[in-house]
This record gives structure tokens, C-alpha cells and sequence, in this order.
């Protein structure tokens, strides 16, 4: 899946910011293997628009919490398909139309 990373908004050392535009068209489900990211069984049966939402979204988190420190750290999907940020982390992934948002401080 081809992305490119938007303008920064304000980040600090405990509060971390990033943004990214993506081809939904580029999307392949290797993707996620190719950006350290587990797949959901959750989104077996969803459709590529969904799956690369998801993927774009997992993205923008891992980054923004590298920002602040957090290596190596999945942002993985609760039942309710909240994200589950790590401890003592308050993070939020939003979007709209061809773009990912995460944030995490």
C-alpha cells in the first residue's frame, strides 16, 4: 500500500502526532506483514477498503507512539474494536476519506 506521511502537527516528548495519506487502490493484504502488523481475525471477511483502513490506521498509532518512546508495541483491536493502547498511554486513530490520523501521549 503506498503512503505518504502529511504535515506534523505540534508534537512533544509525551505528546506525538501522525498523519498519513494512502492509495486505497495500492493496498495488498501482504501489507500488514510488510509493516510488522498482525492481521485481525476479525477482518477475515472484510472487504480491501476496510482492511486498509484498518492497516493505515495501525500505522499512523505505531509511529506516533514511537515518537514518545513506545517501541515494539502492537496496537491491537479490543472486542469492542477499540484500539488497546499500552499502559499509562492515552491514544486516539482517527480518519477520514483516504487519510489516518493517530495520536498518543
Amino acid at each position: 500500500m503506498y503512503f505518504s506521511q502529511l504535515p506534523s502537527v505540534q508534537s512533544t516528548l509525551s505528546n506525538a502526532s501522525f498523519a498519513l495519506r494512502f492509495d486505497m487502490d495500492s493496498f495488498e493484504q501482504q501489507d500488514f506483514e510488510t509493516h510488522g502488523t498482525s492481521f485481525p481475525p476479525k477482518l477475515d471477511k472484510a472487504v480491501p477498503k476496510r482492511r486498509a483502513e484498518f492497516l493505515a490506521g495501525r500505522i499512523c498509532a505505531q509511529h506516533a507512539l514511537s515518537m514518545v518512546g513506545v517501541n515494539d508495541f502492537q496496537v491491537l483491536a479490543g472486542q469492542d474494536r477499540a484500539p488497546i493502547w499500552p499502559k499509562n498511554v492515552l491514544g486516539a486513530i482517527t480518519h477520514s476519506k483516504g487519510h489516518r490520523h493517530g495520536r498518543g501521549h
